[in-house]
């Protein structure tokens, strides 16, 4: 359980060879503390087939340990089959960091599995992260610190999210709707000033949304709701020609000003 360093110019695939005794059932890829790491100058990485393709050739992801996704390429690193923890009884924190501009994508489940194996999902990157599909069900939340959080799917009709089960902690960078209008359900903290929207579609946010005591600052790049209770703070809005609609009877004492925007 080590690390897997990504150095080729050109596109990498990894793949599973399919074999006729265990058509449909998953390879797992175990990554240690390490992490994964795609180095300047790599092309796209795509670690298995995407879903309804070829499902001799599923790989999933397991994290044995606390582990770091570092994208320090322009280029795109693609996961898609489940990513999950290995971890009996503790909680593995997933960082995806980086300098490039490139991102890290997942298209099928972030899960926990049986036995107190619990997913923490960590944003700290230069690039963007996309979670484009919305069955996730990692219980350990999601923080932003910096970068681009693409939501690439709304909540399905369960209550699963792109986001998990859990809490999602904005202390900076973007949170924004991947593909088409996009809505989560998740409860918000605030702990710092950041910006909603940017790639051309609005958001909804049906959670709570506690702004941490102090007056926070969003930023709009396309139009947005929050429609959850927002409390304990004010808000200063940066709307430009976008729109910010509070959809729920708020009760936070802070000011409201709007800079730009309605």
């Amino acid at each position: 359980y080590r690390s897997l360093t990504f150095r080729k110019p050109g596109p990498t695939q990894i793949n599973r060879t399919e074999d006729p005794d265990t058509t449909g059932a998953n390879t797992l890829l175990y990554v240690g503390a390490g992490g994964i790491t795609v180095d300047a100058g790599a092309g796209d990485v795509t670690i298995g087939m995407p879903e309804g393709d070829n499902v001799g050739q599923r790989i999933s992801v397991a994290a044995a340990a606390n582990l770091s996704i570092k994208n320090n390429s322009s280029s795109d690193l693609t996961i898609n089959r489940d990513f999950d923890s290995r971890q009996i009884g503790k909680t593995t924190v997933v960082t995806i960091d980086g300098s490039g501009s490139g991102g890290v994508i997942f298209n099928d489940h972030l899960l926990d599995q049986s036995s107190g194996r619990v997913l923490e999902l960590v944003v700290n990157t230069e690039g963007f992260v996309r979670l484009g599909h919305p069955a996730g069900t990692y219980t350990g939340g999601t923080t932003l610190d910096k970068g681009t959080l693409q939501l690439g799917a709304s909540t399905d009709s369960s209550g699963r999210s792109a986001l998990g089960r859990g809490l999602l902690a904005i202390n900076g960078g973007t949170l924004a709707a991947y593909g088409a209008a996009r809505t989560a359900t998740n409860n918000i903290t605030v702990g710092d000033n950041f910006t909603l929207g940017g790639l051309g579609h609005a958001l909804t946010l049906n959670g709570t949304m506690n702004l941490g005591g102090v007056n926070r600052e969003i930023t709009l790049g396309d139009s947005a709701a929050i429609n959850g209770l927002v409390y304990n703070g004010g808000l200063t809005i940066n709307g430009g020609s976008s729109t910010l609609t509070l959809g729920w009877a708020n009760v936070f004492t802070g000011e409201t000003l709007m800079n730009s925007g309605s």
